[in-house]
């Protein structure tokens, strides 16, 4: 089954529940390049399933930069996607988005779409968001739990040179060159200093905690969220 196919799964499932726009928790997570964000988000998926409710743990889905591009990219999908959303949550999306990009480049306009569609991905709830501005773009949605994934450079640039069989020169250039780009992105587009803590729910260490155990604090979080602003 093709990503593309995933998402419409996905957007099927929760026009299936329109009236919960806004209801359930959704967790970003911003990481430091090599820091293992894919392998951390796929175990708060499988902690989530006995973690929670039934209600609140089925249909959790997994957005990294990959699978936001194909939904900016494919124009039924963002329709789609578009339609879950009732007009009081088009404005609201509309009016953030565009207090924060008021530039008219083509890079501007792309993630300006980008962004949009993270904020509708917060919106829809029961999301994890990877990268992307997520932790920015939705950082005034009182359901989510923002993190922030470090660890020591030499761990990291480890990882990225197994996961992609690179030598260690070129895992370090490319790790550096990720950080740099990364916090660019979030210094351009909404002035901030991606390492600030304050910018996040959470700073979560992988050279000290496991992903297990990393999942099951980001879970209990998520857990909290919910329990404080639904009572």
């Amino acid at each position: 089954m093709n990503t593309s196919t995933l998402i419409k799964q996905y957007l099927k499932k929760r026009r299936e529940n329109e009236d919960t726009l806004g209801c359930y928790p959704f967790i970003t997570i911003s990481r430091q390049a090599g820091s293992g964000s894919k392998e951390l988000a796929e175990e708060i998926v499988r902690q989530i399933g006995g973690k929670l409710d039934a209600e609140l743990a089925e249909s959790w889905e997994i957005f990294d930069q990959e699978l936001c591009q194909l939904i900016v990219d494919d124009p039924k999908i963002e329709s789609s996607l578009q339609d879950l959303i009732t007009e009081e949550y088009h404005s609201e999306i509309e009016e953030i988005i565009y207090d924060m990009i008021r530039g008219t480049s083509r890079q501007y306009r792309t993630y300006k779409k980008v962004f949009g569609v993270v904020r509708t991905l917060g919106v829809l709830g029961k999301t994890i968001i990877i990268g992307r501005g997520g932790a920015y773009v939705c950082k005034d949605m009182p359901l989510a739990v923002h993190i922030r994934l470090v660890a020591s450079e030499a761990k990291r640039v480890e990882k990225l040179s197994a996961l992609l069989g690179l030598d260690h020169g070129t895992a370090l250039k490319k790790v550096r060159e990720l950080e740099t780009s990364r916090a660019r992105l979030v210094k351009d587009f909404f002035n901030k200093n991606i390492n600030d803590p304050a910018n996040y729910t959470a700073v979560l260490n992988m050279d000290v905690l496991s992903t297990p155990e990393i999942a099951e604090l980001v879970v209990e979080m998520a857990k909290q969220r919910m329990r404080k602003f639904s009572e």
